[in-house]
């Protein structure tokens, strides 16, 4: 028989006895806690509402029970709210969790109390517990061992704001950093040009280094993060959207990597609290994000547009350092290289200290023909890069920079020695890498260059990088070495990987021509066109292989379609003059000509053909006027002064001719020169 409980009544003890004893019972005139005695009794009371007296049998029997209870549910809530940030754990993960572990608990508690019905219990305990492993496992694994993007897709990972200073983990928060991923996502579905790019949640990150870290455990290429400030009237919205620096090397133009501003910074003031309207203004967001993504695939022309649009929707935005840095490189990938200054320039304003800005105009400059320009550039990015060797001797990025600018002033053996080093300090770093290639094929170093592509190759595979570059390099470094075979299949591979890459179709096309394989070359001529970021270059390079294949029509028709896309090219104007002359077309040749002189009238080449053109239809006078035009550029050209003074013996005009010839053999040439030669040999038979 089961034993009457006896009323409870209050213990009675000497001074200093029974110390932190709990009493339940009539206290002070109500129900309640007593604890401890006496004086120093702590009293709870809670009035008539339950006798706790009934609840003290119940904890005496099932106390481990309770005990164990408590514990792992505390646990698990622990464990919820240590990893709930970082990992986005969802509330109902932790709802279920302890669901299936109380229904443990509760089933084998119960083959104890009550073993006739042993085999229930057992299942449920059972049934609980592998659920239980189950989930646990599934958000182990989840937080651990992350499923990382596909390796055809453009990764952005998308952190969950924090709000406040502290990046306090709010419901707001986790409300606004949600509809942000799904709008992200949903421009990106719905834009056929942006089905490359995938996005993944990523949880709570409150530093950049936590950013790239969080990001690399998924190999994205960006990491968009940041902070929730909310108002009473307003909301600011500050993001920074960080690029793993090794998605893209530019073959025309080394690439330049930033180096002290790894994170692309913005603010978005909202006048509104609500999460709908504050993820519905993000489009300064979207509009850098799908801009980056377009400059690492290599399609400049919509990073372009893209970049663009983040100046236009957001003027807080236009004092971004690493905004007009990548404006400036998608410019200048696309041969707007006047505007690309004008970008690099704001960005070196921006942050004097990155030598990157200072790359991109010095190779900018060196494109138009302004050495002296891009030689001062080039020497500012080195000192700003030995600068800071000096605090971080270690910093691979740094090396790289400075390579860069080796490689602008053509000091191959320098560009070299800091290409490598940048790989000893990071063996990842797969931009690097490439250039290393590339400087070793330009000094010839044919099987170094040959041995560091395969390296390069394996190492892009094993990355799950897109080994295009590497293959392209590799091929050129077997073109050098007349190993025709592996050049061709690695231009194969390169272009199999990249068929979007107009630079790769060229090269491969160059590469079927050195071998007469002229069919070839014009499909990979034609497929550089298909893809080009520049389709008037495009066009022209097609007409140039036509031009050397002698098939004059077909070259005279790309000229006219290039010129067509894009008529301020003087070059491409005495190219397709020349071609007119050729075709015996003599009046649109003069056209041509002329129209050449107009766009560029400060280009020397243009006045140099021009005057030729001039000169073989028997115009000496105008032909001595185009290339007085052009010796006011080159001076110290002494064909130019050659040509003049046959003009002027032609005009009959000896004693100018004198003159001309002399100031020729005036100049700081070579006396054994050719030129020097037959100035002598004509200023000797017009002297009397």
């Amino acid at each position: 028989m089961k034993r009457k409980p006896q009323a409870s009544r209050p213990s009675r003890q000497s001074e200093g006895e029974g110390e932190g004893e709990i009493r339940i019972g009539n206290i002070s005139g109500g129900k309640g806690f007593a604890i401890g005695s006496g004086a120093k009794a702590v009293v709870i009371e809670i009035g008539s509402l339950l006798d706790l007296g009934i609840l003290l049998p119940l904890i005496k029997r099932h106390w481990r029970f309770l005990t164990a209870n408590v514990v792992l549910q505390a646990m698990a809530v622990a464990l919820w709210w240590r990893y709930t940030d970082r990992f986005l754990i969802p509330v109902w993960v932790l709802l279920i969790g302890v669901g299936l572990l109380e229904v443990g608990l509760i089933s084998g508690y119960g083959l104890r109390l009550r073993p006739q019905r042993r085999r229930p219990f057992a299942l449920l305990a059972t049934a609980s517990l592998l659920a239980l492993m189950g989930l646990a496992g599934s958000e182990y694994r989840r937080v651990i061992y992350p499923v990382p993007f596909d390796r055809e897709a453009f990764g952005v990972a998308v952190a969950q704001f924090g709000e406040g200073p502290e990046f306090h983990n709010t419901p707001q928060a986790r409300e606004v950093s949600r509809l942000v991923l799904q709008r992200l996502t949903q421009q990106a579905q719905e834009n056929p040009d942006l089905s490359f790019i995938q996005f993944k949640p990523i949880g709570l990150v409150r530093t950049q280094d936590e950013a790239l870290e969080e990001g690399q455990r998924i190999n994205a290429d960006l990491v968009i993060w940041g902070q929730l400030q909310v108002s009473e009237s307003a909301t600011i919205l500050n993001f920074a959207i960080v690029e793993t620096p090794d998605k893209v090397s530019n073959p025309t133009f080394p690439r330049a990597i930033p180096i002290t501003e790894q994170a692309a910074t913005g603010l978005i003031e909202i006048p509104s609290r609500k999460s709908e309207e504050i993820a519905a203004r993000t489009t300064t967001i979207a509009a850098f994000t799908f801009g980056l993504a377009h400059y690492f695939k290599w399609d400049l022309r919509s990073s372009v547009i893209a970049f663009q649009e983040v100046l236009e929707t957001s003027p807080t935005q236009a004092n971004s350092y690493l905004l007009h840095l990548y404006f400036g490189l998608s410019l200048q990938g696309i041969g707007e290289l006047i505007k690309a200054g004008e970008q690099f320039r704001q960005a070196a304003v921006l942050n004097p200290e990155d030598p990157a800005a200072p790359l991109g105009l010095a190779y900018g400059y060196k494109s138009l023909g302004q050495v002296e320009e891009a030689q001062t550039q080039a020497w500012l990015a080195i000192d700003l890069c030995t600068r800071r060797l000096k605090l971080r001797p270690d910093d691979a990025l740094t090396f790289y920079d400075r390579a860069v600018a080796y490689e602008a002033l053509e000091d191959w053996e320098a560009a070299l020695t800091d290409y490598s080093q940048a790989i000893v300090e990071d063996p990842t770093l797969y931009v690097a890498r490439l250039s290393q290639i590339r400087v070793l094929t330009v000094l010839t170093k044919l099987p170094e260059a040959i041995q560091a592509g395969l390296q390069t190759v394996e190492i892009a595979e094993d990355r799950g990088a897109n080994a295009a570059w590497a293959y392209s390099y590799l091929a050129r470094a077997y073109q050098l070495s007349t190993d025709v075979h592996e050049a061709r299949l690695a231009y194969q591979k390169a272009i199999a990987l990249a068929p979007q890459v107009d630079w790769i179709h060229g090269q491969a096309s160059k590469f079927y021509e050195s071998v007469g394989d002229f069919e070839a070359a014009e499909a990979e001529g034609r497929a550089m066109l298909a893809v080009s970021n520049n389709p008037a270059s495009a066009h022209a390079g097609l007409a140039d292989l036509y031009v050397r294949t002698n098939q004059l029509n077909k070259a005279a028709t790309e000229y006219e379609e290039s010129l067509r896309i894009d008529p301020s090219f003087g070059g491409i104007w005495i190219k397709l003059a020349d071609v007119y002359a050729r075709l015996e077309r003599i009046n649109e040749a003069r056209k041509a000509y002329e129209r050449a002189a107009i766009v560029e009238p400060d280009n020397f080449y243009v006045r140099e053909a021009y005057g030729r053109f001039l000169y073989s239809q028997g115009e000496w006078a105008s032909a001595i006027g185009q290339w007085q035009e052009a010796i006011t550029e080159d001076p110290t050209n002494c064909y130019l002064w050659l040509n003049m003074g046959s003009a002027y013996e032609a005009l009959g005009n000896t004693a100018k001719a004198r003159e001309v010839y002399t100031q020729a053999l005036s100049l700081e040439v070579d006396s054994s020169s050719n030129c020097y030669s037959i100035a002598s040999q004509r200023l000797a038979a017009l002297t009397p």
